[in-house]
């Protein structure tokens, strides 16, 4: 059992490389990374580790999630880096989540908690593999897949590209100067990866 947890967060948005930047953390037996904790969509999301299944484990607790949202994600948060048996825990962190759930980043930063941003050096990279993603519904590949034909519009192509490249600033800003961050690109990882 562990002294003292390292607590940590993987930032970034999606399609940047978080998820491969989580699965290689997991994968090392002493770092417990629950994956996307607060994912938000129309369906619920069924992580054994994550905050939706935390929320529906008992009638208080699902009560506590719509009426008391803050103090019920504070719990779970709580719960997720009390526990002693990994040398490090965390979970992947959206943009989409912090601005669903203002009080998120908060209540991490009450956690002192330190953070991987994780991007991509090249938003046309980025916009294409939204959009590849969006089309063909596969968001998560191991292995091989089918090709995904997608159609790019230009008009409004350079407001999408800036607004990519404003996600890492907007990370940035919110982790500040009081939260200790790694900044990962996703290009340069991949360049590390043992052939």
């Amino acid at each position: 059992m562990t002294q003292s947890t390292v607590k940590f967060v993987i930032v970034g948005t999606q399609r940047t490389g978080t998820t491969l930047i989580r699965t290689s953390l997991s994968s090392h037996p002493d770092i417990h990374c629950a994956g996307e904790a607060f994912l938000l969509g129309k369906r619920p999301y069924r992580l054994s580790d994550g905050y939706w299944h935390y929320s529906r484990q008992s009638l208080s607790r699902r009560t506590k999630s719509l009426i008391l949202p803050k103090l019920s994600a504070a719990a779970y948060l709580d719960e997720l880096y009390s526990d002693g048996n990994f040398a490090a825990s965390g979970f992947k962190l959206m943009l989409s989540h912090c601005k669903a759930r203002p009080y998120l980043w908060p209540l991490l930063k009450e956690h002192n908690v330190k953070a991987i941003l994780v991007r991509r050096v090249n938003p046309i990279k980025t916009l294409v593999s939204r959009r590849t993603a969006a089309k063909s519904g596969v968001y998560h590949v191991s292995g091989s897949h089918r090709a995904t034909t997608i159609r790019i519009n230009t008009e409004g192509l350079v407001a999408d590209l800036d607004e990519i490249e404003n996600e890492a600033q907007i990370w940035r800003k919110m982790l500040g100067n009081a939260t200790e961050y790694l900044d990962i690109a996703y290009e340069d990882y991949l360049l590390d990866q043992p052939g």
